[in-house]
C-alpha cells in the first residue's frame, strides 16, 4: 500500500518518502556518519537522528501538535459525514461533554456517543519504531475513563491508533478505519501525515509558522 500511495504523489514529496524510510536524508547524525565537518547534535543538544527530527525534538513540538492536529481533523471530518455526533478540541467539532470527563485534566482527542454508547478515540502520529510504545502508553493513560463511564452507565470502547510519521500504517489504523468504515480515510490519513513531516522537515531551520502556509 505505501509504495502504491507514494508513487502517485508529487515528486519531491516521493523523494522525501523514499529518502525518509531508507534513512539517507542529510539530518546531522548522518553528515557526521559520511564525514561531513558538522557536529551530530540538533540545535537543542540531543544527537540529530531522523527520528529525532521528525518526532523527538522538543524545540519542535508545535509543529509537531499541527502534523497531529491535521490528521486528526481529517478523521473528525470523515465520522462526521458518516453520521458521528463527534466531540473534539477542534474548529467546529467543540460540544458539551458528559460530566465525568469535563473534568477529567486528561481526556481523548475525540468522543462519539450514541444513547449509552460512548467511543474514546486517541491518535498517536510516532515514529514506525515505536507503534507499540505509543499505543501501550496511550491505552494505559485513559483506561481508567473507561470505569467512569460505566459508573455513569454507559458502554465505553477506547480505540487507540497510530499513524506513523513518515505515513507508514499501524495495525491498529486499519482496525480502526475498518471498524468505522472509513476505507477512503486510510490512506488519507497517512498521507496527510507524511506531507506535514515533508513541511516539518523542509523548514527545520526556519522559524514556525503556526499554521504554516
Amino acid at each position: 500500500m505505501w509504495r502504491s500511495m507514494i508513487w502517485g504523489m508529487p515528486s519531491h514529496i516521493c523523494r522525501f518518502a523514499t529518502q525518509a524510510a531508507l534513512d539517507v536524508l542529510p539530518t546531522h547524525a548522518n553528515l557526521c556518519r559520511w564525514r561531513a565537518p558538522v557536529g551530530a547534535a540538533c540545535v537543542c543538544g540531543v544527537r540529530d537522528t531522523l527520528m529525532h527530527a521528525l518526532n523527538g525534538c522538543e524545540l519542535k513540538l508545535p509543529r509537531f501538535k499541527w502534523r497531529h492536529d491535521s490528521v486528526l481533523i481529517q478523521i473528525a471530518q470523515h465520522l462526521s459525514s458518516k453520521g458521528h455526533l463527534v466531540h473534539a478540541d477542534l474548529p467546529g467539532f467543540s460540544r458539551p461533554l458528559p460530566a465525568f470527563l469535563t473534568h477529567q485534566p486528561l481526556r481523548p482527542d475525540i468522543v462519539l456517543i450514541s444513547g449509552t454508547k460512548i467511543d474514546l478515540l486517541e491518535l498517536t502520529v510516532p515514529f514506525e519504531q515505536n507503534f507499540s510504545d505509543a499505543h501501550l502508553r496511550k491505552t494505559r493513560k485513559y483506561t481508567h475513563l473507561l470505569g467512569l463511564a460505566k459508573e455513569h452507565g454507559l458502554i465505553p470502547h477506547l480505540y487507540c491508533f497510530e499513524v506513523g510519521s513518515r505515513g507508514l500504517s499501524s495495525e491498529s489504523w486499519s482496525v480502526f478505519c475498518k471498524k468505522f468504515d472509513l476505507g477512503d480515510l486510510k490512506k488519507k490519513g497517512l498521507l496527510t501525515a507524511l506531507r506535514c513531516s515533508y513541511v516539518i522537515w523542509t523548514t527545520r531551520f526556519l522559524p514556525w509558522e503556526d499554521p504554516p502556509p
